[in-house]
């Protein structure tokens, strides 16, 4: 990673075929950019495990497995995985981009009206707790990546 920035710095840069355009977040395990895939010509999620984390021989592991795990799981309510790999010292996952509001953000606003229901409404919309999207894990007895509320 000689010449490379942080992984809190990577837009402007491509790893393998992806060309980082945006930060979009950094909690969890990594940290997650709008993309473009300029192989297959899409946007796309790329996470980006820390380079602080990225040393650490099962931090790394346990990256990967959460990349396969996600990526052997079906679900509306996960993101599909498209690639992992590594790249000029970083490991990575290509996924999904799902455009819309997170979790965190949710919250902030208060989940009341976040289900689009004022005092004494029935909910409009139902909000999917990231419980909800163990399921597939728990029919695969695999381990599901843990959900961070601002990539989620």
């Amino acid at each position: 990673m000689i010449g490379w920035p942080r992984t809190s710095d990577l837009v402007g840069y491509k790893l393998a075929h992806l060309r980082i355009d945006a930060k979009l977040a950094e909690e969890g395990m990594g940290v997650v950019y709008r993309a473009t895939d300029e192989k297959l010509r899409r946007e796309v999620a790329l996470k980006v495990l820390p380079e602080e984390v990225g040393d650490n021989d099962d931090r790394r592991r346990r990256f990967l497995r959460a990349a396969r795990s996600a990526a052997a799981a079906t679900h509306p309510c996960i993101a599909t995985v498209h690639e992992i790999g590594e790249a000029d010292g970083y490991a990575f996952i290509a996924m999904e981009l799902v455009r819309g509001t997170t979790v965190r953000d949710l919250l902030a606003q208060g989940l009341r009206s976040a289900s689009g229901a004022g005092p004494g409404e029935r909910p409009r919309r139902r909000i999917i707790a990231p419980r909800d999207t163990q399921e597939p894990f728990r029919r695969r007895a695999s381990s599901p990546p843990d959900p961070a509320p601002g990539s989620t």
